[in-house]
């Protein structure tokens, strides 16, 4: 789940005041954000405050780097141990292609994007349609 993008949100603080302007802190204060709430909306979901967990796994992982949250037995431990494993390589790509994408619509004069019809993904969600408004 969200255990290694937790940790990884701790870090940007260090890096946030080595950053050179203010836009850049405030970009590096949203990237912090994004990090964090992934731990926060699986603790939710599991009926548990978010906040509680990630304090939680925060205070853990400082004594031990596999320390995390399992939301299914609502336990803390070493996830190693647990045999829940967080695919680090494909968290960090889709971080790299998020950004990518945020970058290139912040950079852009113009963004053209398709209206969806509203009407046909109540149908979508409902089953009705086959082609599921694409």
């Amino acid at each position: 789940g969200g255990c290694t993008l937790l940790k990884l949100a701790a870090k940007v603080a260090a890096i946030r005041e080595k950053l050179p302007n203010d836009e850049q802190r405030v970009g590096a204060d949203i990237i912090r954000k994004a990090l964090a709430y992934p731990i926060r909306l699986i603790a939710n979901n599991a009926g548990v405050n978010g906040s509680v967990v990630m304090e939680a796994v925060l205070a853990g992982a400082a004594s031990n780097a596999n320390f995390g949250y399992d939301a299914a037995t609502d336990t803390y431990g070493d996830l190693m141990e647990i045999g829940i494993l967080d695919p680090t390589k494909v968290v960090r790509c889709a971080m790299e292609n998020a950004v990518s994408v945020a970058k290139t619509f912040l950079l852009s004069d113009v963004v053209i994007v398709n209206k969806v019809d509203e009407s046909s993904q109540a149908m979508a969600a409902a089953g009705a349609a086959e082609d599921y408004g694409y």
